[in-house]
């Protein structure tokens, strides 16, 4: 992935963004009213929720159905555009967004830009039309507000010097991928030695996945199922690994993790980005000092997941940035199926992150 003049950087003032070329001049533009916006980002939200329902069985429905869904898609893409620009320069900025190959967003972090749909709208939507099918977003997050425990001490261990494999695999043994080896495959496959989180049982076993993420000096990949946060019923934003053990969001931000390491949720309900809060079990691993944080954005079948994961470590192992890793996996999952449930997947982080290279040698 050539870094030179391709990020662009979104920033708030007020209603305006400004889009500034790297190597280039900048673009600023005048959103829409705070409450169109916001109204735009909710249907946009909405037909995420459908593309989600539609994903579980997609190869199973019936070519109706998948149009109406990308329909919908699209339609709400098209609004948002319109909301994020005023007219007069709508053109400009549908030019410099498809120039683009990585974006850093530090707007608003709940405007799911990669939905952003640059085509027109007659005849039918082509997938490769919306923003996230040529370029990747990357999510900033406030390190100033990073808290939890530090590193505990004598947990300095230099990568590449350790007796243990620096990739660790966390699985909820109640995933068909998980039960099967399938997805587990995926390392073997590219000959990657890893380590597999032990079963957890009772709350004294957190102690357990502490250690097994400061050990994941590289990169910690979670396979599992996760929740949204019930405001009604009082559950919290909560993580399951193992055989359904659950973690919640407060205890993962009081966990020790190996700063710089990648973290991968290959789960339902990762969050990168919500729509109505910010707070998410990614951002939890993101205000922990890690390179990025890879989820999704919303509810993914498990062989579907699977799948995206084997294009996703293909390309990570092969020395691309986390970025590029996960555009190429979804180009390759687009041709697969026709299915743009690939945009679902985004990341919290650095754009520069990417495995060391002493893992990928190894």
């Amino acid at each position: 992935m050539n870094l030179e003049g391709v990020t662009t950087v979104f920033g708030p003032e007020g209603e305006t963004f400004q889009f500034g070329a790297m190597g280039g001049g900048t673009l600023r533009v005048r959103s829409a009213e705070k409450r169109k916006l916001a109204r735009a980002v909710s249907e946009t939200a909405l037909a995420i929720s459908e593309l989600c329902d539609a994903t579980v069985d997609w190869e199973l429905r019936g070519d109706d159905e998948k149009d109406a869904a990308i329909r919908r898609l699209r339609d709400a893409g098209l609004a948002l555009f319109e909301n994020v620009c005023e007219p007069e320069k709508r053109d400009e900025l549908k030019a410099l967004l498809r120039e683009t190959i990585y974006l850093n967003s530090q707007s608003e972090p709940n405007i799911p830009w990669e939905f952003l749909y640059l085509g027109d709208g007659g005849g039918e939507p082509d997938i490769n039309d919306f923003l996230g099918a040529s370029a990747v977003v990357g999510r900033s997050w406030d390190r100033t507000a990073e808290k939890g425990k530090r590193l505990k001490e004598g947990a300095g261990r230099t990568l590449g010097k350790t007796t243990h494999s620096p990739i660790g695999v966390a699985q909820d043994a109640t995933l068909d991928s998980a039960r099967s080896g399938e997805e587990a495959r995926i390392f073997v496959s590219l000959g990657v030695a890893f380590r597999e989180l032990d079963r957890l049982v009772d709350e004294l076993d957190i102690a357990k996945l502490e250690d097994f993420l400061l050990k994941s000096e590289a990169l910690t990949h979670f396979n599992g199922h996760a929740k949204e946060e019930d405001a009604k019923a009082g559950t919290p934003n909560t993580l399951y690994v193992t055989d359904q053990f659950p973690i919640t969001q407060a205890a993962l931000s009081d966990l020790s993790i190996w700063p710089k390491s990648i973290i991968v949720l290959n789960t339902c309900h990762g969050m990168t980005l919500r729509h109505d809060a910010e707070d998410t079990i990614a951002t939890a691993f993101a205000h922990r000092s890690v390179a990025a944080v890879v989820a999704t954005t919303g509810r993914i079948g498990d062989e579907y997941a699977t799948r995206w994961a084997t294009h996703f470590y293909e390309a990570l192992f092969r020395g691309q940035y986390v970025g590029e890793a996960i555009r190429i996996a979804r180009q390759q999952m687009f041709e697969e199926s026709g299915n743009p449930s690939a945009l679902l997947y985004a990341f919290i982080g650095s754009y520069t992150a990417r495995l060391p290279e002493a893992v990928r040698t190894n």
